[in-house]
């Protein structure tokens, strides 16, 4: 399109230019088509002066104006905007400055309605050319692929597109970019005042160094998978590799600052000097926490949007009702603008509320986003629905089975239709036709501590109760009903129950396999019976009376056994209790008629 032939503007007798009278000022919102317009008549103009033969009179001029409209909404502001620049350099003309003035707004008028996306360079020759940017514009109906805008390193395409989402940058700035030496990717971060962590971009991914404050001696390091980084939800490629190196520490700092680079160096100079000794004794202290936290054992605990952060973390930031919960800034910053209020927390102030994503370069302390919005999120409850994978339920019933204090376990029939037949049926029923509770049947759904009081009958009472009319915030699962087994842990001693039509009945073995009171009575026979043959040969208590009477030494061991012996026989043994005891009804507790027809 570009017919433009130089110095060809012409000067009067008098070395006067014949400056034409077109106006190229324009007020208001362009327009494609308004601009193509005035380019077409402002070059007749400057031809009819003299100055130059017009780049766009091959056709008429309604054909050549609804083509440089076209042209100018696909984006292709180059050609123009170049003719533009030598009319500038050739005639002076402030007019020619005024035109590519209006057509730079046009572009970014035109900018503001695109959206832009990261593509993999299927063409790409090296790293330098491994990504692309594009542009994407909306027709009503679907996005249509436009311009690409920046061509470079996939992690430098990364960041620029987070820059445009963010509004740092602008597309007229990508384009106008040094596209062959891209920018090094590397920040420094202070973490709560008291480590440095230096990130910096290889070619086999991202380097990471964390070096402690005070000292400034190293603490721990390695490299990132750039592959990791691709995947992660977060935008910015440094952001990104920052949390994966603070999930990996497994703590998470409560302020998070940038830093100059110029910092780096002096770290690393530092690392030629010896360590000193309390760098070595902190280290110690440090290893043997995180060796303490491992052997921790936890029963479910409410899914906090932010995991890295509590309750007690928004306490200490000032704020102690129980209607926000804690988020960090990268938290915030992901949610923001989605289904999520999000509150800045400040020591005696009431939670304000973020308006503009200007407002979380301004703070750095807590933010919060509400309870009630938290609960009602798809991801609420995709953490709650995480528990129930089968990786997840084994370590979950090892913390049950291993937790120290009274806690119950809440198990229920696999969803789906295979079983069926056995959802909602009594215990008899199930045992008539030749069947009883079978473990991998189940799914552990819930585990809590025990916060009721009396014994497993009351206990039990209190969790009928809360699992249909008062449901856990993070109990996402069926109300309690006939089929579920409860397992209770009371003083160490664990027993399981089967919802039953009209109570719950005790369900031995349900864990073992086998019944525990069977297994009860083979360990008490068999040490009864090694007791029962030391005993006999033991002399009785009389006739070491008689020993001593006569002068003789006794053994203290077998005065003991022979007292021991003596006891014995004046008492029942447990087995013979166990067996000749007349059978004992299930003991059940009547509770109000479950209904069968609450869905799974």
């Amino acid at each position: 399109m570009d017919r433009f032939k130089r110095n060809e503007y012409i000067l009067d007798k008098s070395g006067k230019e014949n400056s034409p009278k077109f106006s190229a000022n324009f007020e208001g919102p362009d327009t494609p088509e308004q601009f193509a317009a005035a380019l077409y008549d402002y070059m007749a103009e400057l031809e009819a002066a003299g100055m130059l033969q017009h780049p766009y009179s091959l056709d008429p001029r309604e054909q050549t104006v609804s083509e440089i409209a076209e042209e100018l909404r696909a984006g292709h502001f180059a050609d123009i905007r170049n003719t533009l620049d030598r009319v500038g350099e050739q005639t002076g003309l402030p007019t020619a400055v005024a035109m590519l003035d209006r057509l730079e707004k046009l572009s970014d008028l035109r900018d503001q309605g695109l959206t832009f996306r990261l593509e993999t360079n299927p063409n790409a020759t090296s790293y330098q050319d491994q990504g692309y940017l594009q542009a994407a514009e909306w027709n009503r109906e679907d996005y249509i692929p436009r311009e690409v805008v920046y061509v470079g390193p996939i992690d430098r395409c990364r960041e620029l597109l987070y820059q445009l989402e963010v509004g740092e940058i602008t597309a007229r700035q990508v384009r106008g970019l040094d596209q062959t030496e891209p920018k090094e990717l590397e920040a420094l971060y202070l973490l709560d005042d008291t480590a440095y962590l230096h990130i910096q971009l290889r070619d086999e991914g991202y380097d990471y160094t964390l070096y402690d404050k005070e000292t400034m001696r190293l603490r721990d390091g390695g490299v990132i998978d750039a592959e990791d980084v691709a995947l992660s939800p977060i935008k910015h490629p440094l952001a990104a590799v920052r949390e994966e190196v603070l999930d990996a520490m497994g703590e998470r700092p409560e302020k998070v600052e940038a830093v100059p680079l110029e910092l780096v160096e002096k770290l690393q100079e530092a690392q030629l000097e010896l360590p000193a000794a309390s760098s070595h004794e902190k280290l110690i202290e440090h290893f043997a926490a995180e060796d303490a936290a491992l052997f921790d054992t936890e029963l479910d605990a409410y899914p906090m949007p932010d995991p890295s952060l509590s309750m007690e973390d928004l306490s200490e930031a000032g704020y102690t009702e129980n209607d926000l919960l804690p988020v960090s800034l990268d938290t915030a910053e992901l949610v923001y603008g989605g289904d999520f209020t999000v509150y800045l927390i400040r020591p005696g102030e009431n939670p304000e509320m973020v308006f503009d994503e200007e407002d979380f370069d301004h703070h750095d302390g807590l933010f919060a986003v509400p309870r009630e919005e938290w609960e009602a999120s798809p991801d609420f409850d995709d953490a709650i629905q995480d528990r129930l994978r089968e990786e997840e339920q084994q370590k979950r019933e090892t913390a049950f089975l291993d937790h120290q204090g009274d806690c119950f376990a809440l198990y229920q029939l696999h969803r789906g239709p295979e079983l069926r037949d056995l959802r909602y049926i009594s215990l008899e029923r199930l045992r008539a036709e030749g069947a009883s509770p079978r473990k991998g049947n189940y799914d552990l759904v819930y585990t809590a501590p025990l916060t009721g009081q009396g014994d497993a009958l009351q206990q039990l009472d209190q969790l009928w109760h809360q699992f249909n009319m008062e449901h856990p915030a993070d109990y996402h699962s069926p109300s309690m009903s006939i089929s579920d087994i409860v397992a209770l842990k009371q003083g160490g001693v664990l027993s399981c129950h089967y919802v039953d039509q009209y109570a719950f009945s005790e369900l031995p073995g349900f864990f073992s396999g086998r019944n525990p009171l069977r297994a009860a009575e083979d360990s008490l026979e068999q040490n009864d019976n090694q007791l029962d043959g030391i005993l006999n040969n033991t002399p009785s208590v009389a006739e070491l009376e008689a020993q001593v009477k006569a002068g003789q030494q006794i053994s203290l061991v077998d005065l003991a056994q022979a007292v021991r012996k003596e006891q014995a026989e004046k008492k029942k043994s447990v087995v013979a209790q166990l067996r000749n005891a007349p059978p004992a009804q299930e003991h059940r507790k009547k509770t109000a008629e479950k209904s069968t027809e609450r869905e799974r």
